[in-house]
């Protein structure tokens, strides 16, 4: 059994010079954590976890200013968003050291979403970030690495998911929900004159997300690489996201607005890498010490 808690005091004065706004609050808060193990036998064990987190705004949610992104749309800071909070409960059985199986729940309070406000005169359109209200996720996961042969295995990794959004704001009102699958499989290839090969394919289901909905999405990367020298020099070629499928379709029917939208983030890339490993290969690594700064450091970012 291993029992822990955190309590953080959060203190924030924000002002917009040349204005009388201002914004302070000031509030205590207690991250409990707590995990049971039970280890049954050589070949099963099971792990029981509950934990809280929090995730405060970053910088530019809460900057009151507006950023133009065109003529009919704007960008605006949200001085007035809250942090949100997350409880999460998992239960994992592991099999063999290797093959995981995660029960998971989990509900957030203050759920952040970007929304559309649109201004029914001018036609402008404002995005900005409000607190929407609450998240619900149950699903189970399962995580399975499989050996066919001794050149060819296989890191398989399906969610199953269900997800549901409550909350009101704005004069608008949430309510929306869905299944949501997410399929990973990573192949690992060993060729002929010491090439290696990997193949990645990504899938997740049309799904909603707040007050979006999301057509079905694919992706699909592969790389090849060879070391020689001892192993000094390695070599290699990827290709992220071979078909250009990686973008996010989407609608909102949310409050005035009904919108349809095509995002792509990101485009396929091409990549050839060299590195080569300068000096003795046989001196000890440094050992690494953790004190926990790092995890506070992440905390203070409102990463965690």
């Amino acid at each position: 059994m291993e029992l822990g808690v955190r309590a953080e005091q959060t203190i924030a004065d924000g002002n917009t010079p040349g204005t009388t706004e201002t914004v302070k609050s000031n509030y205590v808060d207690l991250f409990p954590n707590v995990q049971l193990t039970n280890t049954i036998d050589d070949d099963n064990q099971l792990i029981l976890s509950y934990g809280r987190r929090i995730t405060r705004p970053k910088w530019e949610d809460l900057n009151p200013l507006l950023t133009y992104v065109d003529q009919y749309t704007y960008q605006i800071g949200n001085p007035y968003l809250k942090p949100f909070y997350s409880n999460a409960i998992d239960l994992t059985h592991t099999f063999k050291g290797k093959f995981s199986t995660h029960l998971t729940a989990s509900f957030v309070n203050g759920f952040v979403q970007t929304v559309f406000i649109q201004n029914d005169q001018t036609k402008v359109i404002t995005l900005k970030k409000i607190n929407l209200g609450n998240r619900y996720n149950y699903g189970i996961i399962f995580t399975d690495p499989v050996s066919f042969t001794n050149w060819y295995n296989v890191d398989f990794n399906l969610s199953l998911l269900y997800q549901r959004f409550t909350g009101s704001s704005l004069g608008g009102n949430l309510d929306s929900a869905s299944p949501d699958v997410l399929l990973n499989v990573l192949q690992h290839i060993k060729l002929p004159y010491n090439f290696k090969a990997e193949v990645s394919a990504q899938y997740e289901s049309p799904t909603t997300y707040g007050i979006l909905r999301y057509q079905q999405n694919m992706l699909l990367n592969a790389g090849i690489s060879k070391s020689i020298l001892n192993k000094r020099i390695n070599i290699g070629f990827t290709v992220d996201d071979i078909f250009n499928s990686n973008k996010e379709i989407f609608y909102s029917n949310y409050q005035n607005l009904n919108i349809r939208g095509n995002q792509k983030i990101a485009f396929r890339l091409f990549q050839f890498n060299f590195s080569y490993a300068f000096g003795s290969q046989s001196v000890k690594a440094t050992r690494k010490r953790s004190t926990g700064a790092e995890e506070e450091q992440g905390r203070a970012a409102g990463m965690n």
